[in-house]
C-alpha cells in the first residue's frame, strides 16, 4: 500500500534531485545551465522547475536521514536490555496499546479491535518497516472481503526520535490512501516496557500478532513477509471466524 505509493515518490524525488545536481555541476564547470537552456524564455515554468528540484532535494535527505533519526536517536533513550530467550505471548490477551492514528483518530488495542480478527504488526525499528508494510498488504489482500476482520499497522518511535513526530506523520500520511490511514497507528514514548510485555527480542523485525474478536493472540510471528507463514496465519484467522477456537501458530525464530 503505502510502500509502493512512497517508493515511487522517492525514485522521482532522486531522479529530479540528480538532475539538479548535474545542472549545478555544469553551470560550474561550463556556465551551463539546463534547466535555463530550456526554459530560459518561460521564467515561471523554470522557477517552477527549480522549486520542484529544491522540493526533491529535501525530501530525498529527509529519506535518507529518517533511519538515523528514528533507529539511531531513539537507541539513546532505549529501556532495559531484552532478553535474548523470547517470551510467548500465544493464548494471552494482547497487552494494551495506545497510539494516534493517521487519520487522527485516538486507538487503544485490543479494546478498539473487539469484536473482529486482527492483524497488529508493528516495527520498532525503521528497517523493520517495509517487512511490516508486506505482511499488512498480503493480509489486507487476503481479508479485505471481510468485514469481521481488520489490521493495525503499528511504528514504534521513541527517544529523541519523537521530536520529529510531525515531519515523521507528514510523510507518512502523504503516502498511506485516505481509507487506510485508521489503520496506521503511530506509538511514542518509551519502547522499554511494550517490548517486554510483547516478548520482542530483535527490534530489526517485524513483529506479527493475530488477535481474536477478544483480544487473545492467536498467532505470532517475526521476521520478513513469507507466504508459507502468511497461509498458516490466514489457517488460524478462518479457524476463528468460523468456529471461535483459538488455536496459535509456531513461532518463527
Amino acid at each position: 500500500m503505502a510502500s509502493r505509493k512512497l517508493r515511487t515518490l522517492t525514485a522521482l524525488a532522486a531522479l529530479l534531485s540528480a538532475v539538479g545536481a548535474m545542472s549545478w555541476g555544469l553551470t560550474a564547470l561550463n556556465h551551463f545551465n539546463i534547466v535555463h537552456s530550456l526554459f530560459g524564455k518561460r521564467r515561471l515554468l523554470e522557477r517552477i522547475i527549480n522549486g520542484l528540484i529544491g522540493l526533491a532535494g529535501a525530501w530525498t535527505v529527509f529519506q535518507l536521514a529518517m533511519p538515523a533519526l528514528i533507529t539511531g536517536l531513539s537507541a539513546r533513550r532505549r529501556g532495559p536490555a531484552v532478553p535474548t530467550e523470547r517470551r510467548s505471548i500465544l493464548g494471552q490477551r494482547l497487552p494494551t496499546l495506545e497510539g494516534q492514528a493517521l487519520s487522527g483518530r485516538h486507538v487503544r488495542l485490543p479494546d478498539d479491535a473487539a469484536g473482529k480478527v486482527a492483524l497488529v504488526a508493528m516495527g520498532f525499528a525503521y528497517s523493520a518497516r517495509w517487512a511490516v508494510e508486506d505482511w499488512v498488504d498480503a493480509f489486507n489482500n487476503r481479508f479485505a472481503h471481510r468485514k469481521d476482520v481488520t489490521f493495525y499497522e503499528i511504528p514504534m518511535i521513541g527517544g529523541v526520535a519523537r521530536l520529529a513526530a510531525p515531519m515523521i506523520e507528514t510523510a507518512m500520511r502523504s503516502a498511506t490512501p485516505d481509507s487506510l490511514q485508521d489503520h496506521v497507528v503511530t506509538i511514542y514514548g518509551s519502547m522499554g516496557s511494550i517490548r517486554e510485555a510483547l516478548g520482542v527480542t530483535n527490534e530489526s523485525d517485524a513483529w506479527i500478532f493475530l488477535i481474536d474478536p477478544d483480544g487473545t493472540v492467536l498467532f505470532e510471528s517475526r521476521g520478513s513477509f513469507d507466504a508459507a507463514r502468511l497461509d498458516r496465519l490466514a489457517s488460524v484467522a478462518e479457524l476463528a471466524l468460523s468456529s471461535g477456537q483459538a488455536r496459535g501458530g509456531p513461532i518463527v525464530a
